[in-house]
């Protein structure tokens, strides 16, 4: 039975920026072939100024490291919704050890307008950081490209990229955020998103495993084939974890509540001071370092879920669970 064919917006596009040249290999000579091509594309209203220029060479080289790997991870609600509210960013930019150093994440499921930008869907965030070709010499690159898709059906992108300094990679993750977005406010929230997952990626215990139905009929090729696209799903048992978690939660009060709907008494001796629990509430996800190894000179940073505080009695206070990631990692 022949298989429906499927489409995938990071390969379309990526398709579009693709131009098989050899100078698209190496950032610095991408670079001076887009800023000679300068006139050209300001007279057929492609970029307005030399940042554009710059923003569009960086854009293009980002998207063509992707299509040497076509890694595509998609990531569950549930996780999202804990994971891209974190407040903590002191994640260290020079901890990052990504399986593949430039990936692709899929935020198109969550149906996301762009608020700069009103009528496009926000579609994903192509994300690099990576040692790279800079003319005579190899420079650290962090690049995160936003994509996006109109009302007209045309990709729309933005994002921002930084390089070159040795000191840009022991800046923490809220550094390089300032750093990346300080001249496009609107691109903030899409650059923290996509370096926060990196960060999630990076740490000692992500949930990462193949998509069933990709694998069926992945074919490693490097031509940009839709089955030479690899997925992975994020999140998948921590989304199940959360709702049982809900669920329990809804039990518990439930059964603490009296036969006319009121709350039950508790067995406090007389004379005895009752003691108010401490009330319920959330401690925000954050990062932990665990020394590790001979000495503990070694060290692992764990993401470490929201975790509820003040549970009803009996309730034991956990994070909700998280599992290793089961995907071969790639060192380059």
């Amino acid at each position: 039975m022949k298989r429906k064919k499927n489409t995938c917006h990071a390969l379309e596009f990526a398709k579009q920026l693709d131009m098989g040249k050899p100078w698209i290999e190496d950032l610095k000579s991408c670079d001076e072939e887009f800023m000679r091509s300068y006139p050209r594309l300001k007279a057929k209203g492609f970029v307005r100024d030399e940042n554009d220029v710059r923003s569009l060479s960086r854009t293009v080289f980002t998207v063509h490291r992707w299509l040497a790997s076509k890694q595509c991870y998609s990531i569950t609600e549930a996780l999202a919704e804990d994971l891209f509210a974190m407040e903590d960013l002191s994640f260290p930019l020079d901890d990052m050890h990504l399986p593949f150093p430039c990936f692709y994440l899929d935020m198109e499921p969550f149906g996301e307008d762009l608020s700069s930008d009103p009528g496009s869907k926000l579609l994903g965030y192509y994300v690099m950081i990576e040692d790279v070709p800079y003319g005579d010499t190899v420079g650290s690159c962090c690049s995160v490209v936003t994509l996006a898709l109109q009302e007209n059906g045309e990709y729309t992108y933005g994002g921002a990229a930084f390089d070159f300094a040795p000191e840009h990679m022991e800046m923490s993750l809220n550094d390089t955020v300032s750093k990346l977005a300080q001249h496009i406010e609107d691109q903030k929230k899409h650059i923290t998103r996509a370096l926060l997952f990196a960060a999630y990626l990076s740490s000692a215990q992500p949930e990462v495993v193949e998509n069933e139905a990709q694998k069926q009929f992945y074919r490693p090729s490097a031509k940009p084939k839709y089955s030479s696209m690899r997925k992975w799903d994020v999140g998948v048992r921590y989304m199940q974890e959360k709702q049982k978690y809900a669920q329990e939660l809804t039990g518990d009060e439930a059964s603490k509540a009296g036969p006319d709907g009121g709350t039950a008494q508790t067995g406090v001796p007389d004379g005895k001071a009752k003691r108010n629990p401490p009330k319920p509430h959330m401690r925000k996800a954050h990062w932990q370092t665990y020394r590790t190894g001979h000495g503990r000179t070694g060290k692992k940073i764990v993401w470490i879920p929201p975790l509820a505080v003040g549970m009803p009695k009996g309730r034991k206070q956990e994070h909700i669970p998280v599992v290793v990631r089961e995907q071969k990692e790639r060192r380059d």
